[in-house]
């Protein structure tokens, strides 16, 4: 494992890498308002079990990247994730596919979307429409848009999850549909969900199998799928596994 550090624009950004440029490369894009440490460190080690190379970084505005809270953003997330593609590159390294839990998965897609290079998404406890969940948090009078707006951040406690987050990120939420990534990427994805999932319906999830996504179902797991996490380590690490062949299908 070596740190690493690079540039998104004017933004320095933080990252590990893991393995060796002979071994294809997984990125590993966090959740929202998380870093790139705990489960990401985690799951870079149990790729590393499957002779796969890994780079796991924080996003701009998270972690010990730089950024302030104006670069939690949907639009700073994706540009981000391309940069750290393009430094894995420029470090030697043959990126072949992204992980992404949560709010980090949504943004991984959308990334994948946009490299030919990218063959295989996995997608963890996905976020694929954050519309939806605010308007239900405004609905029910626990996001307060005008004082949002009015204020330029929000900080909102959801469960045991703490966001803070600027206007501009619910401004950009139009943009950022998963479905549309889902349909215009051309890797192969695989999702796995709990269908008790209290921050991300499963129900979603659901649409994206019936769009070519493979989706597997924890019945009765939480957002965090907590009980579930040698599975899932297994799982991700038998979906990437075949990249060790370069020519393999998705």
């Amino acid at each position: 494992m070596r740190k690493t550090r690079f540039h998104r624009e004017d933004v320095e950004l933080s990252g590990h890498f893991h393995g060796t440029p002979e071994q294809p490369l997984i990125v590993l894009v966090h959740g929202l308002c998380g870093d790139s440490h705990r489960g990401m460190k985690k799951m870079a080690c149990n790729l590393e079990t499957y002779e796969l190379s890994v780079l796991r970084f924080d996003l701009s505005g998270h972690g010990t990247s730089d950024g302030e809270i104006q670069n939690r953003t949907p639009h700073d997330s994706v540009n981000d994730t391309l940069a750290a593609i393009e430094h894995s590159r420029e470090q030697g390294y043959f990126v072949r596919g992204i992980f992404g839990n949560s709010y980090g998965a949504l943004i991984g897609l959308h990334a994948a979307a946009q490299t030919p290079s990218i063959t295989r998404v996995g997608m963890s406890s996905p976020v694929w429409n954050y519309a939806p969940i605010f308007d239900t948090l405004v609905r029910r009078g626990a996001v307060d848009l005008t004082k949002w707006k009015q204020e330029g951040r929000l900080k909102q406690h959801v469960g045991r999850h703490t966001f803070e987050l600027p206007y501009t990120f619910y401004e950009q939420l139009p943009a950022l549909n998963g479905f549309h990534a889902l349909r215009d990427a051309k890797a192969r994805v695989f999702v796995t969900h709990g269908t008790e999932d209290e921050f991300s319906p499963y129900k979603f999830s659901q649409q994206a199998s019936t769009m070519g996504a493979q989706l597997k179902t924890y019945h009765g797991a939480n957002h965090a799928c907590s009980e579930h996490q040698e599975e899932i380590m297994k799982d991700f690490g038998t979906f990437f596994r075949p990249l060790l062949a370069r020519d393999s299908p998705k």
